[in-house]
């Protein structure tokens, strides 16, 4: 196989050394978002390892970040990446070895995916309260006071004690799942994700970076999508399988322009085999009319893309303040020409239902109560979702 592309790109993101890593590391040192939270205080760190996350991390994070060249996977279609990708997998003998080829594909992405999209982690953790619940069921049954013994025959506590040991571990295993969502969103909103992440807003900062690798990411999960589309392969369920997961869904705007059409590509996810340990397709939710226009529909898509939009059991859901999603309804009423009235900011109502919330009118009446214009914080990252997409001139 030639993995000339393919190999220095997935360097960017598998093993301890990659640029992907030491943002990790760097970010779970400077905002306490490692797996088990540091006690507190935390202690300050020796002047030799403070100097490492000053200084040379980030200085060797930027040197390899700078030095990747993006346009092999960001632009053009096809990618010569995913070109690279495609002739490797044509190669592959059978089903199994091409299925194993692309396992090979996702698994250097495993640490930054459980950051930021922590479905197989939640899941492990899930699993154990089941397990967990049903061995408490059992010694709820039992007499309390009941004596146990361990294989050595000598004395190993109560029956009451099981039950508490249990109740014990359930709840640990709950604020692991908390602990998961807590990490993950603050990876999207400090790396630029929702509207908080003002340092973000800075140049070479580590932030910045990992919102630079994570974008690439994002994108090489979409055109993967789109191309295994194209052979009958369910990116999602290779996903599941191999607890990846890049993207937790997909949407038909995720994979329609590498596809060459949505007519295409809807015919390629409706063809997907229905497996039952295949996780389900979840379709973009029904539209308000007023946004039900391929015009919208990109807006939404590049917001979707950007992280300030997701999908959560069939609803779309603002990944933000309510202040800013009354800002994106003001620049994409004027965008998408939906105002009717001269004198209104914005039509209101249709992004109300798209988000299901209430009263983005006064969000904005509230911010401008203290601020002389209507620019609330991380106004600019709205502003580039509206910027010309000149990806398909490329």
């Amino acid at each position: 196989m030639n993995k000339t592309i393919e190999k220095p790109f997935l360097a960017l993101f598998g093993g301890l050394t990659s640029p992907a890593a030491h943002c990790l590391e760097w970010m779970d040192e400077t905002y306490d978002l490692g797996v088990y939270p540091a006690k507190q205080p935390r202690e300050p760190l020796p002047p030799k390892w403070r100097d490492y996350f000053d200084n040379v991390l980030p200085q060797t994070i930027k040197t390899r970040v700078e030095a990747f060249d993006e346009t092999v996977v960001m632009c053009g279609n096809p990618s010569p990446l995913m070109e690279e990708i495609e002739n490797n997998l044509n190669e592959q003998p059978t089903q199994e070895a091409k299925e194993r080829y692309l396992f090979s594909l996702l698994i250097p992405f495993k640490e930054l995916a459980d950051k930021y999209t922590p479905v197989a982690l939640i899941a492990q953790e899930e699993r154990q309260i089941q397990e967990t619940e049903k061995d408490l069921a059992y010694w709820k049954q039992q007499p309390q006071d009941m004596e146990l013994t361990n294989t050595a025959g000598k004395p190993s506590g109560t029956v009451k004690g099981q039950v508490e040991a249990c109740c014990s571990m359930i709840s640990r295993h709950r604020q692991q799942i908390e602990r998961y969502k807590h990490i993950s969103d603050q990876y999207r909103i400090l790396t630029g994700r929702c509207e908080d992440g003002a340092r973000w807003m800075q140049k070479d900062t580590v932030e910045a970076y990992l919102h630079t690798l994570h974008s690439i990411a994002f994108h090489f999960a979409n055109r993967l999508d789109a191309l295994l589309l194209t052979y009958g392969i369910d990116l999602l369920r290779l996903e599941l399988e191999s607890g990846v997961f890049l993207k937790e869904h997909r949407l038909i705007t995720d994979v329609d322009y590498y596809i060459g059409s949505r007519e295409l590509a809807q015919k390629y996810i409706d063809a997907l085999p229905k497996a039952g340990n295949s996780q389900p397709q979840q379709e973009a939710p029904e539209l308000p009319k007023e946004l039900n226009t391929d015009k919208a529909r990109g807006l939404i898509a590049k917001a979707v893309e950007a992280g300030y939009i997701t999908v959560e059991a069939g609803q779309y859901k603002w990944n933000g303040e309510k202040v800013l999603l009354a800002y994106f309804a003001v620049k994409a009423t004027t965008y998408l020409g939906l105002k009717k009235n001269y004198n209104a900011y914005a039509c209101w109502k249709p992004f109300e239902r798209l988000f299901n919330v209430a009263n983005l009118k006064w969000a904005k009446a509230d911010f401008e109560k203290y601020h002389s214009d209507f620019h609330p914080t991380g106004y600019e990252k709205i502003d580039t979702l509206f910027e010309a997409d000149t990806e398909g001139q490329k």
